[in-house]
């Protein structure tokens, strides 16, 4: 089936390409009218681990912080200084 031109003179895409803009104005207002009635969602917060029974605390939750643990047997922390010479 062969796509004819309008009378008009323009091509059969151009007037599609119209006739979709036409349609998009005349439906995003009624789209993005739609979402003004909606409530905001509640602001986020972080679950407390801590509180939860059966549940393990996360590694930087504060009452693992807090747990009193032994000393090292040695200290890794201090200036690493990378020397291509040794």
């Amino acid at each position: 089936m062969k796509r004819e031109r309008v009378r008009t003179g323009l091509p059969l895409w151009l007037w599609s390409l119209a006739g979709t803009l036409a349609a998009l104005l005349v439906v995003s207002p009624a789209l993005s009218a739609q979402g003004a009635n909606k409530q905001a969602p509640p602001p986020f917060t972080i679950p407390s681990v801590d509180l939860i029974p059966g549940k393990q605390p996360g590694a930087l939750s504060k009452a693992n912080l807090a747990k009193p643990r032994p000393k090292p047997p040695f200290d890794l922390t201090g200036n690493w200084m990378y020397s291509p010479q040794m």
